[in-house]
């Protein structure tokens, strides 16, 4: 049996900021040898995000685990193992506590071999998963304004383009786009309409020939332009 260190950082600019990965380790390090922790191993996950597993590092980390070759596993603090709530309880009672593995975050002295432990670390895994939640609803709002006022985000929507990181119309595609809502305003369905357009050979915004999913885009993208005007 044996210890494992796992660091992560998910951007450069984090590791800047004094959260990098040999900052981790040695703090990691250092509590290994005042518990005798040892010996122990480093697993990392350079530039990946917390939102999710889907790192390398971390499914090392659950394989050793359930192959039962591990006793204990370190991190710095929480929010280096995981962000959301779901994922940090699969990971502690799926992975850990299924398979005998103390869990042990530095910063927030928590040891899941205790039930005050185990308290604790669910408290502040929801605290992570809302603070990731209000980043994204920032971001959201954000990119919402930018479209609202004309701001470039992303690919441009079929029937428009960008000039100059302006929205305007494309003279081509929204006359197509125009039809496509007229015939849907008619009683006219998805797949018809897409029959419709591949009949007339008209140009989709992928250049591959028109499907009831792409109409369906269409409709629904201009039909919440129109209504936020």
């Amino acid at each position: 049996m044996s210890t494992l260190i796992y660091t992560r950082v998910s951007t450069d600019e984090q590791a800047a900021k004094g959260v990098s990965l040999e900052h981790q380790a040695a703090k990691a390090q250092t509590y290994c040898d005042l518990y005798e922790l040892t010996p122990y191993q480093i697993i990392s996950d350079h530039a990946k995000s917390g939102r999710d597993l889907k790192r390398p590092g971390i499914q090392r980390v659950i394989t050793l685990c359930r192959a039962k070759e591990v006793e204990h596993v370190i991190v710095y603090d929480l929010s280096r193992l995981t962000r959301s709530t779901r994922d940090l309880l699969y990971l502690i009672e799926d992975v850990f506590h299924k398979n005998g593995v103390s869990f042990h975050s530095i910063r927030e002295m928590l040891d899941t071999g205790t039930p005050a432990g185990k308290l604790v670390l669910t408290i502040l895994g929801a605290v992570n998963q809302m603070a990731r939640e209000e980043i994204s609803l920032k971001t959201k709002e954000a990119l919402q304004y930018k479209i609202q006022h004309g701001g470039k985000v992303g690919r441009a929507p079929y029937g428009w383009k960008y000039v100059e990181g302006v929205l305007v119309e494309d003279p081509y595609e929204i006359v197509i786009v125009k039809r496509i809502l007229r015939n849907y305003k008619r009683g006219v369905g998805y797949s018809a309409i897409a029959r419709r357009l591949n009949k007339r050979k008209e140009t989709s915004q992928t250049g591959k020939a028109w499907t009831p999913q792409m109409v369906q885009g269409i409709i629904q993208t201009h039909t919440k332009a129109r209504a936020r005007k």
